[in-house]
């Protein structure tokens, strides 16, 4: 089974540190966690009170040194929390591809979320990683979120099936942080 920890817990009676499923952002405003499977990097969590950021991969830690209970597709996920406020309306993916610095292969803005497909930079983030990655926007309590996907060469996540992994994590984000002020 796999060990999870509460958000920053850490297992204080054993050597052992347990997969970080979830953590808070921006001073405590922004919650985010990975799907199932995937885990929060705690190496790459940073948190200036305002903004943050982590990286999602999949889980490698359980709590009997096992596999875990389910296999995942690798990827590497970057969560960006900008600060409250600095963003008042999404990107256009144009806009979004040009800040990425990668040539568009496709974009679209559906239910307040901008998606983008780019031709370049998906190498920079993994090992053997696909060119293509996709990146991703929307607004969460007032904090714009930028979310970026890299997969290995040839994945499905690289292709068509990244825009919906994205969704699907913007979704797990948002339900989240449904209670408070938007």
């Amino acid at each position: 089974m796999l060990a999870t920890a509460a958000i920053g817990e850490e297992d204080e009676t054993a050597d052992r540190v347990y997969p970080l499923t979830r953590t808070m952002l921006a001073g405590g405003e922004i919650a985010v966690a990975g799907p199932p499977g995937y885990c929060i990097d705690r190496q790459t969590r940073r948190d200036d009170g305002l903004s943050g950021f982590v990286l999602i991969a999949p889980c490698t830690h359980t709590d009997d040194g096992a596999e875990p209970e389910e296999a995942v597709e690798p990827l590497v996920v970057s969560v960006t929390v900008g600060p409250r406020g600095a963003a008042r309306d999404l990107p256009e993916p144009a806009a979004l591809a040009e800040l990425a610095g990668a040539p568009l292969i496709e974009g679209q803005t559906l239910d307040g979320m901008v998606l983008v497909h780019l031709s370049d930079g998906g190498r920079s983030a993994i090992p053997d990683g696909d060119a293509r990655h996709w990146r991703g926007a929307f607004l969460q309590k007032g904090h714009l979120i930028g979310l970026a996907l890299y997969a290995p060469e040839g994945s499905t996540l690289a292709d068509a099936g990244g825009a919906a992994f994205l969704a699907s994590l913007r979704a797990g984000i948002e339900a989240m942080n449904r209670m408070g002020p938007r």
